[in-house]
């Protein structure tokens, strides 16, 4: 199988695993994509090699960058509001899955999930789409992958806001090549955005 034809293959199986995650009704909600997370970093690991940093300067960065991605975040649900019909019913939706578990357990899976979605999206996916494709080119498309990925949910703001974290963590990956500060952001992120200081507000 050629390059191509592989990342064509993991594409689809990527889908699948998120239409599991947001269509099916097997299991809770925070357990599949507990599990789709898992399945995709079988996938990376088996595929790429990582090159762990644990410098001052990567976990700085990474806890700045969570907090401008979460302003970002603040202005984008105040623009939504006035652009999109319906923008907060769509924002509210995201929050009413924290009901199937507790903010202890949430907390938990988004420690492995944030981790993890790093680890596959921007440590495989994007770096193999820059390497078949040039580093603008496969940053583009790889940032694109992420947020349509999202169209399962059948939220547009989701996707909206999946395509601006995608967009953001991969020029933030592209440029610094670490990815101990992606992930770093993405669970700082992720902490804030779900349980600190969510966006219902």
């Amino acid at each position: 199988m050629d390059k191509k034809s592989f990342l064509l293959v993991i594409a689809i199986v990527v889908n699948l695993l998120w239409y599991f995650v947001f269509n099916s009704s097997l299991f809770n909600f925070w357990l599949r994509l507990v599990v789709a997370i898992v399945v995709l970093n079988v996938i990376a690991f088996s595929y790429q090699s990582y090159n762990f940093s644990f410098e001052l300067s990567d976990i700085t960065w990474g806890f700045i960058s969570a907090v401008v991605l979460y302003l970002i975040f603040v202005l984008g649900r105040e623009l939504s509001e006035v652009l999109f019909a319906g923008s907060r019913a769509q924002i509210m939706s995201v929050y009413v899955l924290k009901a199937e578990s507790n903010l202890l357990v949430i907390s938990g899976v988004l420690l492995v999930v944030g981790a993890g979605e790093e680890l596959f999206w921007r440590g495989f996916w994007q770096q193999n789409l820059v390497h078949e494709f040039g580093p603008v080119v496969g940053f583009i498309l790889a940032s694109l992958s992420y947020g349509l990925v999202h169209l399962w949910t059948g939220n547009f703001i989701l996707v909206l806001a999946a395509l601006t974290a995608g967009l953001f963590w991969g020029y933030l990956f592209l440029k610094t090549k670490s990815i101990t500060m992606v992930v770093i952001s993405h669970i700082v992120w992720d902490i804030l955005i779900f349980v600190v200081v969510p966006l219902n507000f």
